[in-house]
């Protein structure tokens, strides 16, 4: 089956079985079994997420995925109805109530608990999810000695992360997550792009003299972009201690020297850290797709 298939086919069963308890209260794997549609559909999600390969695992990721969307038609529901009696009472107040009992909704604990735990098999050992719980959180820690275990896990980690990447993204593009999910998804990789794609540049005046930077274009008066980051810096200059990594350049787009950061490219992959080097790379484009859809 193609994941679109897939998808529908999630998609039918929640619809069929959702909102239904059954009789089950106990939470399974932290995930209220009984709105999931029934333990069979909570029991096959589960079962694939734990899965080591990727091709099985990723039934587990649309799973979870559909969990998300199939709940988050629950909490439009809510917020259209919510927002009808709301332009039938006319005040402010009302509205601002309306929209904090939706984002307290427990169906958002319940997809934020899914979605956290769906990424928590997608992740390899020591990497943890959130605003500062570091996708790189072991960063050059090993000096120059090379870490080389598991370099096919570490690929096969980053491919089930970046799918689950991709797949949030396909609901988010499709309008079919609810906004108080979106806000969290937001808030939850933001710090992290941030932190371990992106680099700032040096203020004019911190400009050390004799560094290499970016020059902009002839025609271009600024002057030279120096990255903050003291290792990134030393890459462009020649001075590093990173014996793998290749002479550093900045190469900016059409926004030429009006560029206010740059993406770590070189960092990462000449990284000593197996984290950085093998398993980040995987998830830029999938994350910045993300990040440029919420």
């Amino acid at each position: 089956m193609t994941p679109s298939q897939v998808r529908r086919l999630f998609l039918l069963l929640f619809a069929v079985g959702g909102g239904e308890d059954e009789g089950m209260d106990a939470n399974v794997g932290g995930m209220a079994a009984g709105s999931m549609g029934g333990a069979a559909t909570d029991i096959v999600i589960r079962k694939h997420l734990a899965l080591a390969p990727f091709a099985k695992k990723r039934i587990g990721i649309i799973g979870t995925v559909a969990y998300a969307v199939s709940r988050s038609s629950q909490l439009q529901e809510q917020q259209a109805f919510i927002d009808n009696e709301n332009n039938m009472a006319e005040t402010e107040a009302t509205c601002l109530a309306g929209s904090a009992a939706v984002a307290s909704s427990p169906i958002v604990k319940e997809i934020r608990d899914m979605i956290e735990s769906a990424y928590s098999h997608c992740k390899p050992a020591g990497v943890s999810l959130g605003a500062g719980g570091g996708l790189g959180a072991n960063n050059m820690s090993n000096g120059n000695h090379m870490s080389t275990s598991s370099m096919g896990s570490a690929f096969s980690d980053g491919s089930a992360m970046a799918f689950m990447l991709d797949e949030l993204c396909h609901a988010v593009r499709g309008g079919r997550l609810a906004a108080p999910i979106r806000e969290w998804l937001d808030e939850l990789f933001q710090s992290e792009f941030e932190n371990y794609y992106v680099g700032d540049f040096e203020e004019e005046s911190d400009v050390p003299q004799g560094t290499k930077g970016a020059v902009g274009n002839d025609d271009d008066a600024a002057l030279d972009q120096i990255p903050t980051s003291s290792q990134d810096l030393a890459l462009l200059n020649g001075t590093s201690t990173n014996k793998i990594a290749p002479p550093g350049e900045l190469r900016f787009s059409i926004a030429g020297a009006e560029s206010v950061v740059y993406v770590k490219l070189l960092p990462l992959l000449s990284s000593h850290d197996r984290t950085q080097r093998e398993l980040l790379p995987v998830q830029l484009c999938p994350m910045f797709r993300l990040m440029s859809t919420l």
